[in-house]
């Protein structure tokens, strides 16, 4: 059952949460469980980043693209505020998951590595904050409009009266570049950060970047691609989807819902040209209708004639098209959708959520409504591990994509579009079929 599913889910949570704010661990009865780690089956290592994804943790440095980055994207330290005289720059980065570290690990077993790229030679720090100071290790760089690597133990970081101990936590991280020359700022890049234990970077550098792609082809980004997955969602819909004790799901039938009654059409109409040119074969588009077989669309029916439909039609996915008025009604719409969706997960089906899109014609005082119920529902969405559309970014260069604050014929083909690279994602990711 879901809920059940569920709950263990928000009961690791919970307890990560207590743990990491120096609550007591579990009873001695119940097994431990294994460390964080951002790849499990890489427990040598404690953190990657390759910065080929854009992230917020962070701060202030710039994401860059091209060169110099090794593959694709690095990282350009940004400038320190309070060492402006020497033209330091910088980037923090934030330690927010479950990682602890040295967090009772040898500190001389931990190893840290990134590559540097420096306009003028100068010298690399490495800072550590944790709860009762910090410590860092500084190396000269000399070679200059190239990457050089730069390598050190977490024994080594040091500070006055402060040293690493290995039940030290580490909160935050900095690199700092101080040029040799410090009369005007000099570009230095970041890429490649990684942190092991027991082995030398290099040692797991390229099952780590097999594992990494791995990930990198599976997730899947609003502002990128249009639509939200992740390897976190896609393993909590494999457990939804493998404990379904009903009866088996039709592969690859969609069961299609719009938030109007002329959208479920359109968006069957788009999705059936769609798939051919991408190469999502095979699938069955139907039209939801209720006992009456009259046509079920909007948020109402979601909630009162899709589990009739789920039992009558029995599709392995259904999509949900939601409007901007939902915004507009009363109570939580979110909430009815978070019900909508749990519904639909215990009943064995996969839901792909088509967010309202925000038109610009919406009144000053109606925009912040409709943007925070596509907030609140992808919010709902990521907590559930269910895939979503973003329909703003799907609407992006279609011509007059909206019909005052709803979407038109061709704002519905565009996100159609990415509906249906949704389902060919599910079909080789989450169902492991690749044709």
């Amino acid at each position: 059952m879901l809920r059940a599913g569920a709950f263990a889910l928000l009961a690791t949570f919970l307890i990560g949460t207590a743990l990491q704010a120096g609550e007591e661990p579990p009873p001695a009865n119940e097994p431990p469980s294994k460390p964080w780690r951002p790849f499990q089956d890489l427990p040598e290592v404690l953190w990657y980043e390759d910065f080929d994804t854009e992230t917020k943790n962070y701060a202030p440095g710039k994401w860059t693209e091209g060169a110099p980055a090794l593959t694709g994207h690095c990282m350009e330290l940004g400038v320190h505020p309070h060492a402006r005289n020497e033209k330091v720059v910088y980037v923090e980065g934030k330690v927010n998951s479950p990682l602890k570290m040295p967090g009772g690990l040898n500190p001389t077993t931990i190893f840290i590595q990134f590559m540097v790229w420096v306009e003028d030679s100068g010298d690399f720090r490495f800072k550590v904050r944790h709860a009762s100071g910090e410590y860092e290790e500084k190396i000269p760089i000399t070679k200059e409009k190239q990457w050089t690597p730069f390598t050190c133990r977490f024994s080594d970081l040091r500070a006055k009266g402060n040293r690493v101990e290995p039940d030290h936590i580490t909160r935050s991280f900095e690199i700092l570049f101080k040029p040799r020359d410090p009369k005007a700022y000099k570009k230095a890049y970041i890429d490649d950060l990684v942190i092991t234990t027991g082995v030398r970077p290099p040692e797991v550098l390229g099952r780590l970047m097999a594992a990494r792609k791995a990930i990198v082809d599976v997730t899947k980004v609003p502002s990128k691609d249009g639509f939200s997955f992740s390897v976190h969602a896609q393993d909590q819909l494999k457990t939804i989807v493998k404990g379904n004790k009903g009866k088996p799901r039709k592969p690859k039938s969609v069961l299609v819902m719009g938030a109007r009654e002329t959208e479920t059409d359109e968006l069957i109409k788009a999705l059936n040209a769609a798939a051919p040119k991408i190469k999502a074969t095979g699938f069955q588009f139907v039209p939801c209708s209720g006992p009456d077989e009259l046509p079920a669309y909007g948020l109402d029916d979601m909630r009162t004639l899709l589990p009739f439909a789920l039992q009558k039609d029995n599709p392995e996915v259904v999509l949900l098209m939601l409007s901007a008025a939902d915004a507009f009604r009363p109570g939580r719409a979110s909430e009815s959708v978070k019900v909508i969706l749990e519904r639909t997960l215990e009943a064995g089906a996969i839901p792909i959520v088509c967010l309202p899109a925000s038109a610009a014609t919406l009144d000053k005082k109606d925009k912040p409504k409709v943007d925070g119920f596509i907030t609140s529902v992808g919010n709902v969405c990521l907590q559930l591990g269910v895939p979503f559309v973003d329909s703003n970014v799907a609407i992006k260069g279609a011509q007059n994509p909206f019909d005052k604050i709803e979407l038109s014929s061709a704002g519905l083909e565009s996100v159609g579009g990415i509906a249906a690279q949704v389902l060919k994602h599910l079909d080789a990711y989450l169902f492991a079929r690749k044709g």
